[in-house]
């Protein structure tokens, strides 16, 4: 039973990428998405089998499993331009105030 956790990364984006240790076979198909932006669209636990995995789906409609919680550290940062420009700005102002 996915938790509230698991449940909100439906929808997020994710960058493919290669996984060895896992119940999940890797296919070198899933090459071409090294790196490639992808979206989830399924959290599947198998609590009997002990697999925990989501699934993505690319532009070219292909979808590939990958292994959860692996997939968190691959997740796009969600952040716009204007968040990061306004956060460099701030940072920038900061600087300057100490600055000798």
């Amino acid at each position: 039973m996915a938790n509230k956790d698991t449940k909100e990364l439906i929808g997020k984006q994710v960058y493919g990428f290669r996984f060895k240790k896992s119940s999940l076979h890797y296919s070198p198909s899933m090459d071409v998405h090294i790196g490639k932006i992808g979206t989830i669209i399924e959290y599947y636990n198998d609590e009997m089998d002990d697999i925990e995995y989501s699934t993505v789906k690319f532009k070219n409609g292909e979808c590939w499993c990958y292994p959860y919680p692996e997939i968190l550290n691959h997740l796009v940062d969600e952040r716009t331009v204007d968040e990061l420009l306004t956060q460099m700005k701030q940072l920038t102002s900061e600087l300057w105030k100490t600055k000798i």
